[in-house]
């Protein structure tokens, strides 16, 4: 029987993913953000799953970082009814500037916040059934190397869903 510890190889070609490189001017890493977003998209419910998204990351102020952040999204934002945010520590100011950008983007679509406990990875969860892995966080996407890829192997999937429960469990209406 396998240990969780147990490393298990991947074929060649299984893993398809978007580069990052530092070079990328912003608006490229957009187009290229919203090219990997649109492959869990549509979807009513979108998770925003970054120990660092309310964290600005220190160069940037906390509205322009919002405004950035909001930009990155924007492919979900247009469609999904709610937003929920799972963070670490935030930055002072960060989530009210989130929530107006969001709100400016689709008045109808509700944002809830969550703070997150023993978390690391980060990913975008649409209707809590396909993601996104993110090596960077919000606050370093283009500032930082990394990849973006959306998570087809089953058990991987079977994990990171498991992780979303555990993060914010789903309540019956």
């Amino acid at each position: 029987m396998a240990k969780e510890s147990d490393v298990r190889a991947v074929p060649n070609g299984t893993l398809t993913h978007s580069a990052f490189p530092t070079s990328l001017p912003m608006f490229e890493v957009v187009t290229k953000f919203w090219t990997e977003l649109k492959k869990i998209l549509p979807a009513h419910e979108l998770h925003v799953i970054d120990p660092y998204v309310l964290d600005a990351g220190g160069a940037e102020d906390p509205a322009t970082y919002a405004g950035n952040v909001t930009s990155l999204l924007t492919p979900a934002l247009r469609s999904v009814k709610r937003v929920v945010v799972v963070h670490g520590k935030p930055r002072e100011g960060v989530r009210d500037f989130l929530t107006r950008d969001i709100a400016l983007m689709n008045s109808e679509t509700e944002v809830q916040f969550h703070k997150g406990r023993e978390m690391h990875a980060r990913y975008l969860v649409a209707d809590r059934s396909r993601v996104l892995r993110m090596e960077f966080s919000f606050n370093r996407i283009g500032k930082s190397f990394g990849t973006v890829s959306l998570v087809e192997d089953e058990e991987d999937l079977a994990g990171i869903l498991h992780e979303v429960e555990r993060l914010h469990p789903v309540t019956e209406p």
